[in-house]
Formats: C-alpha cells, sequence, structure tokens
C-alpha cells in the first residue's frame, strides 16, 4: 500500500497510467456498444457482425504482433506516438460519423477496425512505459494498471448504453474524451522522455 501511495503521488507515473488506461477506454467503449452500434443501427445479421468482431480482433492481434517485432529497434514510446496518429484520426471519423451521418454500418465498420488495429500497438508499449515509470515499484505499479483499466471498463460498459440501444452518441462521446486524455498524457510522456535526454535522473527512458 505504502508503494501504490508512492505511485500515485508520481506525475509522471499517473500520466503514463492514465494514458495507458484511456487508450483503453476506447477500446472497452466500442467492444460495449458495436452490438446494437453495427446491428440495431447499422443494421447488420448476427453472422456479420461476428465477422467484423473477429475481422476486428484479427486486427488488434496483428498489431500487438508487429510491436512485438519492431519494439527492440524503435522502442516503445516512439511505436506509441506513431500508432497514436492513425487512432486518433480513426476515433475523429468514428465520431464524425456519429454525429453527421447517424452511425452507418460501413463507417463503423472502418472506424472500429483501425481502432482495433491501432490499439494492438499502443497498449502494450504504453504498459511498458507504465511498468518502467514504476521503477522499482513494479508489482504495485501493475497491480494499480489492472485496476484502473478494468475499473474503468466496468464504468464505461453501461454508459455506452446511456441513450439506449438507437443511438451512438454516447459512446462517441466517451471516445472522444478517452482520446482527449490519451493525448494529453502522451504529450507529457513525450515531455519527460526529452527532458530526461537532458538529465538522465528522469524516470521514463526510451532504448
Amino acid at each position: 500500500m505504502r508503494s501504490m501511495a508512492g505511485l500515485l503521488r508520481s506525475p509522471v507515473y499517473v500520466a503514463t497510467l492514465a494514458g495507458f488506461v484511456s487508450t483503453f477506454g476506447v477500446l472497452f467503449a466500442y467492444i460495449s456498444a458495436s452490438p446494437f452500434v453495427l446491428q440495431r443501427i447499422g443494421g447488420l445479421s448476427e453472422g456479420q457482425y461476428s465477422i467484423v468482431f473477429t475481422v476486428n480482433s484479427l486486427a488488434l492481434l496483428a498489431g500487438s504482433v508487429a510491436s512485438g517485432r519492431i519494439v527492440g529497434r524503435f522502442g516503445p514510446l516512439r511505436i506509441a506516438l506513431v500508432a497514436a496518429i492513425p487512432f486518433t484520426g480513426a476515433v475523429l471519423f468514428t465520431s464524425l460519423a456519429v454525429f453527421a451521418w447517424g452511425a452507418p454500418a460501413w463507417a463503423m465498420i472502418a472506424g472500429f477496425f483501425v481502432i482495433a488495429g491501432a490499439n494492438g500497438m499502443l497498449m502494450p508499449n504504453l504498459a511498458s512505459i507504465v511498468m518502467t515509470s514504476a521503477g522499482t515499484s513494479s508489482g504495485a505499479g501493475s497491480a494499480l494498471m489492472g485496476a484502473a483499466q478494468f475499473s474503468l471498463a466496468a464504468a464505461i460498459a453501461p454508459l455506452t448504453g446511456l441513450a439506449g440501444e438507437s443511438s451512438a452518441v454516447p459512446m462517441a462521446m466517451l471516445m472522444l474524451l478517452m482520446l482527449a486524455i490519451q493525448l494529453g498524457c502522451l504529450f507529457v510522456v513525450r515531455r519527460v522522455h526529452v527532458d530526461e535526454k537532458k538529465a538522465p535522473s528522469a524516470v521514463i527512458g526510451d532504448d
């Protein structure tokens, strides 16, 4: 408990943790809302939805595998920053499709696919950065990461359906909120990384 309290007093750890958790939050908003967004609103059958969800799961896996192959060369922070670009674009596109076009199936499928694939590259690298920022308190850092991750997931799941199964607006709003938190945290993490090059005593490092 003392280790956890110490980590929660560390701005660097809290920023990296919030970046990881908010990224997972976008993914879980998709997981929670996609059944009614794609079937009730988009008109997909159960079989079609199953195919879309499977393809997106494979995209998530592919992103994770690709990340694992190149992380030794580029480092987790660089990969996370690059993956955040298509991730951001996909969240903004999906939200635009919800607010402006009524969440058509084709737009939701495209947006969800890129969100899943980019998440496969973001999540493992952000988790690595979180653990690095925990320093010698890796056990406490891992416990906090898991608790925060799934506590947020438990909160997001019912929120995506606040407007009923005929509206994707709560999902889009949650995605935008999580994206804003993620980008702010990545800015902080990047800033710490730049400062580390000037002063090696900083906590977070890349390769």
